[in-house]
């Protein structure tokens, strides 16, 4: 990490493959660390092959991983990769949390048509398979933070239509971005419908 922060990619190389030279087996955090070198100092195809080279070993690669490694295809104009990359991600076990969609968002705005939430889980919807009710939590609640209240509670309708049931995490975010969006009409409708649900669980 001291030689990351220091942009001495160089030298972390050097320290990588003595460690390996030495029978010493890196894990994940050793990849993150050394991808996320790669990616600062523009060696995005040095990236890509320690992901390959992860993957070769056995290593798991985690959120990190893959956020780190999106960032790399956005860099090089690459968002099918970068969509490879999240497709990958539930075969392996992991969770797609808000800050990796919104890594693939700011990627995918950058190089295709995409251009906010909703149309993110559209075109989710079109790699397939149907989104999780953990995917629309983590679109809804980067909808809140990025102040756009009225798509998270666009992705809310679409959540319901796929007969899909928000958890209580859900709701609280959605009425904090009703509430941080001064949206009080949607807000309060929000809570009749969530009071009504729970009078006739």
């Amino acid at each position: 990490n001291a030689c990351r922060k220091q942009g001495g990619l160089e030298r972390a190389v050097e320290l990588w493959e003595e460690l390996r030279a030495r029978g010493l087996k890196p894990d994940v955090l050793s990849y993150n660390s050394l991808i996320g070198a790669c990616h600062k100092r523009g060696k995005w195809d040095r990236a890509l092959q320690l992901f390959e080279e992860m993957r070769a070993e056995g290593v798991q690669p985690n959120a990190v991983t893959i956020q780190r490694m999106m960032r790399c295809c956005g860099r090089m104009g690459d968002p099918d990769r970068a969509v490879e990359m999240y497709r990958g991600m539930a075969p392996l076990g992991i969770q797609a949390d808000t800050r990796t969609l919104g890594v693939l968002l700011a990627v995918l705005r950058k190089h295709t048509e995409v251009t906010d939430a909703v149309q993110l889980l559209h075109a989710m919807r079109r790699w397939g398979p149907e989104p999780e009710p953990a995917t629309y939590h983590s679109l809804i609640g980067l909808c809140e933070q990025q102040g756009e209240a009225l798509q998270a509670l666009e992705i809310y309708e679409e959540m319901k239509a796929a007969n899909l049931v928000p958890d209580n995490d859900t709701y609280n975010v959605l009425l904090t971005a009703c509430e941080q969006a001064n949206l009080r009409e949607q807000g309060m409708a929000l809570y009749k419908e969530i009071m009504q649900g729970r009078a006739g669980a």
